[in-house]
Formats: structure tokens, sequence, C-alpha cells
């Protein structure tokens, strides 16, 4: 798994014209914040089958309850700071 999120492509966390100290790539859905919309994103790839059964058991749900992955990277050092989305995402595990 650790050499399957290596060659992920991810890209640079844009917000509202800044980006942000991570990297990221979304997986099923993926918000949009220029347009405040969430759209389709890249399909699940199958490295991740075996981890959405682990979270789906770990939340009491379904697997088909999680439609979107994101995966975000921060460099050594980086803070991440506290915030509150001002969206309702459902469900985050």
């Amino acid at each position: 798994m650790v050499a399957s999120f290596g060659q992920l492509d991810l890209k640079p966390f844009e917000f509202h014209g800044h980006l942000g100290n991570r990297r990221v790539v979304s997986f099923g859905l993926k918000y949009d914040y220029s347009s405040r919309s969430v759209g389709p994103a890249s399909e699940m790839p199958t490295f991740l089958g075996d981890l959405l059964v682990r979270v789906a058991e770990f939340a009491g749900y379904e697997v088909d309850a999680f439609r979107q992955v994101g995966v975000n990277e921060y460099p050594p050092c980086a803070g991440i700071g506290w915030h509150k989305d001002k969206a309702d995402f459902g469900l985050i595990v």
C-alpha cells in the first residue's frame, strides 16, 4: 500500500487562489472550493479496497457508504491547524 501511495498523482492544494502546504488527490468525488460544489473525481484505485472494508467495519457502515477518498501529503514539519468546514460533508472517517 505504501508503494501505491507513492505512485499517486498528487497536486498542490489550492484554496481560493492560495496554495496550501500540502499535496492532494481525491477519488470518487471531489469538492471544488471555487464553485463550492461537489463533482466527480477519478475512480477509487483498487489498492484502497481492503482499507475501505476496514474503515467501513470500524465505522459500522457498508463499504458503498464511502463515496469519496481524499489523500493528503504534508511535508515534514508542516503545521496542521484546526478548522471547521463550512459545508456539511456527512460522515468522515
